[in-house]
């Protein structure tokens, strides 16, 4: 496993929007909700992508990692890498999630979070709840308490229940992700 400066998981979780920075667009877990069987490999979202501009410009790279799995690399606007993880994505129903596992010197096991995920050829986009706290607040929900990513005298709340729980309750609840936390855009090749 790669380890993450704070940084560098800093830019991974803004990337992707997670309740870990209090952007409220990722569902935080303390285990993997993607199980073998429910995980899937698509080639279209191999490639650079790329969300924001000039100095705020982050170029993500994913390229086929172990099994089913993509590695993505993260880099400032001045082509600086600034961090790795893991992604995952898979299908419940007709719908698709994805998963980012991450993980720092400073963690004693990774970290993951989860969304609906949809995409074409030239964009992915991650969704969410409107209301952040939604799942973490259901009483079906089994929930714990692990250290901050951010701040290490602070608690943050995560999903904390086996995966096939998880992903009856994503495939029952997809609908309800409608907002949009994540939006990158394919890198087209220099001619």
């Amino acid at each position: 496993m790669n380890h993450l400066t704070t940084v560098s998981r800093r830019v991974l979780l803004a990337l992707i929007g997670c309740v870990a920075l209090g952007l409220g667009a990722c569902v935080p877990s303390d285990k993997s909700v993607v199980t073998e069987d429910k995980q899937v490999f698509l080639d279209e979202l191999v490639g650079q992508w790329s969300m924001g501009s000039g100095n705020d410009a982050t170029l993500l790279t994913l390229i086929r990692g172990e099994g089913k799995t993509y590695d993505v690399t993260t880099f400032d606007a001045a082509s600086k890498e600034t961090g790795h993880a893991l992604f995952r994505v898979m299908k419940l129903g007709e719908e698709y999630f994805y998963e980012l596992e991450m993980k720092d010197k400073a963690d004693s096991k990774p970290r993951y979070a989860f969304g609906r995920l949809t995409f074409d050829k030239s964009h992915i986009t991650g969704w969410t709840f409107a209301d952040a706290n939604k799942m973490l607040s259901d009483p079906a929900i089994t929930t714990a308490e692990i250290p901050d990513a951010n701040d290490n005298t602070g608690k943050q709340r995560v999903v904390s229940m086996p995966a096939d729980k998880v992903q009856a309750y994503l495939a029952a609840h997809a609908g309800e992700m409608k907002t949009e936390s994540l939006k990158v855009d394919r890198v087209e090749a220099k001619k």
